[in-house]
This record gives structure tokens, sequence and C-alpha cells, in this order.
């Protein structure tokens, strides 16, 4: 039986509200729901992978879920915990995704390493809590807990409207030497806790190691423990926009190492802010290394953080990025000890928020 599942449509309320939220969409969310596909696949904490898959009679595992969609199809997931590392390892096609999501009206959770492989082209995952850290089935659970969750190295890969966390480690992954994730779309998720503590300088909100013409748009990404999004070594083409970055331990990274370099990256309507152990903006590479090219932070509100100083706490001299029409300014947040990063409607920071 095939039952009625607002995976994508959820998904894209949920953006769509982040960016209201923001001062930067005035339009409603409800007003601009997309037709919701059906669920072809269901999952739930209590089912058994030698089900049918259907909502009265669901797969128990994440995987298994992915594994029974076709291009085109939504699997759903009921709420509760899932504990278990999901490996996707097929993918679908443009205009045709496979898509995993929330059941309609619940909240799933899932515990353990989610990685989207090389193959697996084409896929959207939405509405989840994603927490990397309890990875089930590791021998030696302090070092299975530094692996990143969620990695991404399939091609146009999409996360909308999710909650991840990881403390053991990084968050978003995406790519690798030799393996270029393109076109991923990150948007309108929280993006929070990730890293050890004591800070070890290797953990991040968003890593983009080796990834080219992506979009990392309208996210919450708060209180990592190192940087907020890294850009390095071989981030190509990105762009950063319309994101409050906060309280990291610092906010943003152009950098390269190895001969490689990050080129051509926008960041730009963005609220970076507050970074507890360094710049909110800065740059590195090594001595005698190749410096990136072509990279624009511009339109950003800046503020605070141990190297605020008059400049919003951009690195100075800028070596490898450019920083134009910047303003430094209180942002004015609903209720950041709250987690709410809302701008208040006196806000200095709306008119420069972009998604």
């Amino acid at each position: 039986m095939t039952r009625h599942c607002p995976v994508r449509a959820a998904a894209a309320v949920m953006g769509l509200a982040l960016l209201t939220s923001l001062g930067v969409l005035s339009t409603s969310p409800e007003s601009a729901q997309p037709q919701a596909p059906a669920c072809n696949g269901v999952a739930a904490p209590g089912g058994s992978d030698s089900s049918s898959g259907t909502a009265s009679d669901p797969f128990r595992s994440v995987g298994r879920l992915a594994r029974s969609l076709s291009p085109g199809e939504s699997g759903c997931l009921r709420g509760g915990v899932f504990r278990e590392n999901v490996v996707v390892r097929s993918g679908g096609r443009a205009g045709a995704p496979i898509a995993l999501g929330a059941y309609p009206g619940e909240r799933p959770r899932l515990e353990g390493r989610l990685i989207i492989e090389g193959d697996a082209d084409f896929v959207t995952v939405t509405g989840l809590a994603l927490d990397g850290t309890a990875s089930p089935r590791c021998s030696d659970r302090s070092e299975c807990d530094v692996f990143p969750s969620p990695t991404v190295y399939g091609d146009n890969v999409t996360f909308r409207g999710n909650d991840v966390t990881h403390r053991g480690g990084i968050c978003f992954i995406l790519g690798r030497s030799g393996n270029p994730a393109v076109g991923t779309l990150i948007e309108g998720n929280r993006i929070h806790g990730c890293g050890r503590r004591p800070r070890t300088n290797h953990d991040h909100g968003i890593y983009v190691e080796s990834a080219r013409d992506g979009r990392i748009v309208g996210n919450i990404i708060y209180g990592n423990a190192d940087r907020g999004v890294q850009l390095y070594p071989s981030a190509q083409r990105m762009r950063i926009a319309g994101n409050v970055i906060d309280g990291n331990g610092q906010g943003v990274i152009f950098s390269g190492d190895g001969g490689a370099t990050s080129n051509g990256n926008v960041v730009e309507g963005n609220v970076i802010t507050n970074a507890v152990a360094g710049h909110n903006v800065l740059s590195y590479y090594p001595p005698r290394h190749p410096v990136g090219r072509g990279n624009v932070l511009r339109r950003n509100c800046l503020f605070g953080g141990a190297r605020g100083a008059d400049n919003g706490g951009v690195q100075e001299p800028q070596v490898g990025f450019a920083a134009l029409d910047n303003r430094v300014v209180e942002p004015g947040y609903t209720n950041r000890a709250a987690g709410d990063f809302r701008l208040r409607p006196d806000s200095p920071c709306l008119g420069l928020v972009r998604p």
C-alpha cells in the first residue's frame, strides 16, 4: 500500500521558513508548497528488513529502504531512532532523484554514519535528525567516532531541512581527493555541535574538501568546534550565501595545501559572528604554496568574536580572498542563547542577507 509522504514538500517548507525567519523572504511557505510525492517505501524502528516496505509492513533499516528505491522514488522514515551506519550506493537521475525523508508529522532520528557514495548521484535527504556520533558496529568507539557524517561523494546531492550534529568529529564532508563532489546543495539545515572538545583544529560543521559548483545556502551553522565552513584544499566555485554562521571556533576559511588551492568561491549575504577561537573569516596557505584565486567575501554582516576588532573579525591582510562591502554591526538575533538566530525586525543585517 502506498501512502502519501510529502518528503520534498516538507523540505521546501523548512527551507523557506528558515529564509523567511532571516528576513530574506516574505512569501508564506505554505503558499509555496510543491505537490508532495508518494512514499514508495517506508522504514520504522519496529519493522523488519524481510517485510514488503509498505506503511503497514515497513522495513526496519534505513539502508534497506534506500536499496529498495528506484530513480524518482521517495522513502519515508517513521518516528523514532534508527541506530545504524547507512551507505547509499545508487542514486537517481536528473529530474528523478531518490529521496529519503521523514514520514508526515513524525521526527525520525538516524544515529550513525550516513555516506552517499560516488556512484550515488541525485540523492536528496530531507527533514531528518542526523547524529554521526554514535556509529554502531565499531570495534574501537574512539576511532569510529571521528569519521565524518554526513559524507558526500556523489554528484548533485541535496540535504535540506535536516538537524545535523556529530560530537565526535566533522559533520558534512564534501568530496575527497580524486572524487570531487559536484553540484552539492546544502540548504535550510541546522548544523551544530560538531567536533571534539578540547578543539583539535580538524572538526568542522561543513568541510568542503574536494568539491565544485555547489551551494551552501540558508543554513544555521553554529557552535561547531573548529570552522563553521572550511574551504580546503580544493573547493571550486562554491557559493556560501544567506547562512547564519555563529559561535564556531572560526567562521569561514579559504585555504589550500599539497599544491591545491580553493578558487572562485563566493561568500556573500551571510551573518558571520562570534568566532570563539579565532577569526570570523580567514585564509591559510603554507609557505611557498600557491594562493587561491577569485575568492570573494562580500556584503556580509560581521560581528564579534575572539579576533573581532574593528573589521568584524576578518583576517588582515587578506590573502587569497578579497573583502568587499561588508558591514560590521551587531546583528540583533532574537535569542542567541536559546539558539534562535532569527533577526529582529530592527536588525541592520536584514538588507544584506541573501540566499
